[in-house]
């Protein structure tokens, strides 16, 4: 079984060299779930599996969130670094090019730079969430997401990031719940558990790692930070904290978490509801 393994994934690898290293895991996962068929069989011959490769590979991209298809993505523990520490989302948006830019970057600096560049490509994209949402509780959301987006393409950071801000909190207190995903948001959101969810989907941990960067402790009357902060945006206006690359930041989050929801959590109930 080890021998047929590692056959089909040095197959998939070779045949589909243009599949991104990220992807790499899963099809690893996939040859150990298949080699036991295989063996059964008795089909050392691997070559009408390579044949059928267009499928597995269409299969596989499935795990792997939509907007990565086309980038280049090197290393996950950076896209982790950038998620947990930076506060940026990478799951749903922003599109493959943005995302391969943003990891190409020297430094948070830069990506902050990055974000604010392209303001109005990755409002597209939040838009196209915003607009493609397929169930009756989706829409509703999505309709506050499409205002936030049109506050930011005005010019109208503050009331941008305010929006968004508001948007993920309802969302997630209203539907990260107990019933649905086993704990309270606030615990979720909270340090303490953190890597617990790294070790849930890499959507999963993707969606939520910048959304607990976001909720580190703040009280009203302490410096405000200049990364985005759920508490800050809340209790503490500040030119420091209300910033054109902490409302992209926030949106991109509000985006990210909305689509999550209804396509991997399913939160919303089926379509039509």
């Amino acid at each position: 079984m080890v021998e047929t393994t590692a056959k089909i994934f040095e197959a998939v690898t070779v045949e589909y060299a243009s599949m991104q290293r990220a992807a790499e895991t899963i099809i690893r996962t996939f040859a150990e779930q298949v080699a036991p068929v295989i063996d059964a069989y008795a089909r050392p011959d691997l070559s009408a599996l390579v044949s059928t490769l267009g499928t597995v590979v269409e299969q596989l991209a499935k795990y792997l969130p939509p907007n990565w298809r086309g980038a280049d993505i090197p290393d996950l523990t950076l896209v982790q670094s950038i998620a947990e520490d930076e506060g940026i989302a990478l799951i749903h948006v922003p599109r493959a090019s943005t995302v391969t830019s943003l990891l190409a970057a020297p430094n948070a600096s830069a990506r902050r730079a990055l974000l604010e560049e392209r303001s109005e490509s990755i409002a597209s994209d939040c838009w196209a969430i915003a607009n493609g949402m397929t169930t009756a509780r989706g829409r509703s959301h999505g309709v506050f997401l499409a205002h936030a987006i049109d506050a930011l393409n005005a010019g109208h950071v503050e009331a941008s990031q305010a929006l968004s801000t508001n948007i993920i909190d309802t969302l997630g207190s209203e539907y990260v719940v107990p019933a649905t995903f086993g704990h309270k948001w606030a615990t979720i959101m909270s340090r303490n558990t953190r890597k617990m969810r790294l070790a849930a989907s890499l959507r999963t941990s993707l969606v939520l790692l910048p959304l607990a960067s976001a909720y580190v402790s703040y009280a009203p009357g302490d410096e405000s930070p200049t990364e985005f902060s759920r508490h800050a945006t809340s209790h503490g206006v500040s030119p420091q904290q209300y910033t054109p690359a902490n409302a992209v930041i926030a949106l991109m989050c509000a985006a990210s978490l909305l689509r999550w929801l209804e396509e991997d959590l399913e939160a919303f109930g089926p379509v039509g509801d």
